[in-house]
């Protein structure tokens, strides 16, 4: 048995083989589905997903024309996306292995042009996070867009999820990236309130 604030990759993996994911919403997000609707993310491209989980979002980018990518090191999140994907009859890239390495890799440098956020920033280190705006800026090229729906608002309980706010998040993107905030259209009723989206274009 894995702590919840054991951030180890054999315990995300303990995680998904025990069933204990209680934010997957086994299916995608619906506040992801509305901005596509909305024809206000890229409609052809590569997109990414960091700590994509069971790959709901990733399938859903798919299915719209953008060439679907997700990163995790869980292998069981990792079977599951590959079986979601061969289902809805598309196609996904998954790569298992720490999002922070991925920067590294000449050939993924650049070359996103849309990275989505969700429930990945609140579950790492958070001395991570300033890493993470950074590695998402090295993924994405120039005029990349970043869409984030960060959550939890407000939260003072241990995590993982940690607490989130626009003024920490602010502060780790406006390096890199030129920031737009606003309210949710269609956030899960248990994190009603609690989230902000944020869509963010990379410098």
């Amino acid at each position: 048995m894995h702590k919840m604030t054991d951030l180890s990759a054999k315990a995300w993996e303990a995680r998904y083989t025990d069933g204990n994911t209680p934010w997957d919403l086994s299916g995608p997000t619906p506040e992801l589905a509305r901005i596509l609707a909305a024809g206000r993310l890229p409609k052809k491209g590569r997109a990414l997903i960091p700590g994509g989980g069971r790959g709901h979002d990733a399938v859903l980018l798919a299915q719209s024309g953008l060439d679907a990518h997700l990163v995790d090191f869980a292998p069981s999140a990792l079977n599951a996306v590959l079986e979601a994907s061969s289902r809805a009859k598309v196609a996904v890239q998954v790569y298992r292995q720490d999002f922070f390495a991925l920067p590294k890799l000449a050939a993924l440098q650049q070359s996103f042009d849309l990275l989505w956020e969700y429930t990945f920033y609140c579950a790492i280190d958070l001395k991570l996070r300033g890493e993470y705006a950074k590695a998402a800026h090295a993924l994405l090229k120039p005029g990349g867009i970043f869409v984030g729906l960060f959550f939890p608002l407000d939260f003072k309980q241990a995590g993982p999820p940690f607490e989130v706010s626009r003024a920490e998040i602010e502060k780790n993107f406006a390096p890199y990236f030129e920031l737009h905030f606003e309210e949710p259209g269609m956030s899960v009723k248990p994190r009603a309130g609690k989230e902000i989206l944020g869509i963010f274009t990379r410098r």
